[in-house]
């Protein structure tokens, strides 16, 4: 129901201002100029629940005297002063009050979400779980070497008895052969490849079939003289067994066999070496299948998370 105010206002009760002619849009200026600071909205909130003396509003604000006494005078026609020097709302200051109840201060619904949005969202968080879990272990899995092929290359050396016997193993990767010495051999090839798809690894390998009842004493240098290996076997009978051992190579050198044999047995020899360098290539042939992987993995589901939070934010 329409109530009447002075100077031509009318007010539903949702605080909806019906005015007419000039006068219309000059209240309508007013008030709006009016509620434009904060500061004297929360004075016309105060006010609409008693009327209240300048110190009493003082008290209630966070400003100075100076900061009230110039936010009264803008608030004009909206307030009115009483014979006891208080402030009251004018019947414009209501109108206005009503007008912030309707609009500013309107609580929003809250709006729950649908039994179907619900389920369409747990679909999506438990969708994007399983699109993580899935791709990662199968991004590794096609991100990984395997093995490609083996080359090797050696030879069988009949170790002498009753001396010490030394073979020397070298790869130069290109480099000139040093002096050798007795009972080596030289690999002359290029450097093993080392790439995000591929790769190589060159080891020197040697090999000790042992035959008959013998002492060893077996000793392997790297081409600056360190010891790799030191090792001592015994076996007096005519038990017969290997040894094995590879040595892998990060660059140009060479391996140098060493071995004090002892017979125990009367034979010219007792043990056979097997020495020489193998290469072992591998790739990764799915490498680029691995790398999509990892972005779907990633990039997918963040996307997904800034498009919801967006949707959020501006629905």
């Amino acid at each position: 129901m329409l109530f009447s105010c002075q100077n031509n206002i009318k007010l539903c009760k949702k605080g909806v201002l019906y005015l007419s002619g000039e006068i219309e849009e000059e209240t309508y200026s007013l008030i709006f100029k009016s509620l434009k600071h904060p500061i004297r909205r929360r004075i016309l909130r105060m006010l609409a629940k008693r009327s209240m003396a300048f110190s009493e509003i003082l008290s209630g604000l966070s400003i100075d005297s100076a900061h009230m006494t110039y936010h009264l005078e803008q608030l004009g026609e909206l307030i009115n002063r009483t014979s006891d020097g208080k402030y009251k709302l004018s019947s414009i200051g209501i109108a206005a009050t009503n007008l912030m109840g309707g609009v500013e201060e309107q609580t929003a619904p809250i709006i729950r979400p649908s039994k179907s949005q619900t389920i369409l969202k747990v679909v999506t968080i438990i969708s994007i779980v399983l699109l993580i879990s899935a791709l990662i272990p199968s991004s590794l899995f096609f991100y990984r070497y395997t093995s490609k092929g083996v080359w090797e290359d050696t030879f069988d050396v009949s170790i002498p008895t009753n001396q010490t016997f030394r073979y020397n193993i070298t790869i130069a990767y290109g480099v000139p052969c040093p002096s050798c010495g007795r009972y080596a051999y030289y690999y002359e090839i290029p450097m093993p490849m080392n790439a995000p798809t591929s790769r190589e690894e060159d080891y020197v390998v040697f090999t000790l079939e042992i035959n008959a009842g013998c002492k060893l004493s077996i000793r392997i240098y790297d081409s600056d003289g360190n010891l790799i290996e030191n090792r001592t076997e015994d076996n007096p009978s005519d038990y017969k067994y290997s040894l094995l051992w590879e040595i892998e190579m990060d660059g140009p050198g060479a391996c140098i066999f060493e071995c004090d044999c002892t017979l125990y047995w009367e034979q010219p020899y007792c043990a056979t070496l097997s020495a020489g360098m193998r290469r072992e290539s591998f790739v990764k042939p799915y490498y680029y299948y691995g790398i999509a992987g990892f972005l779907i993995a990633t990039i997918c589901p963040a996307l997904m998370l800034v498009c919801w939070v967006l949707t959020k934010k501006y629905s």
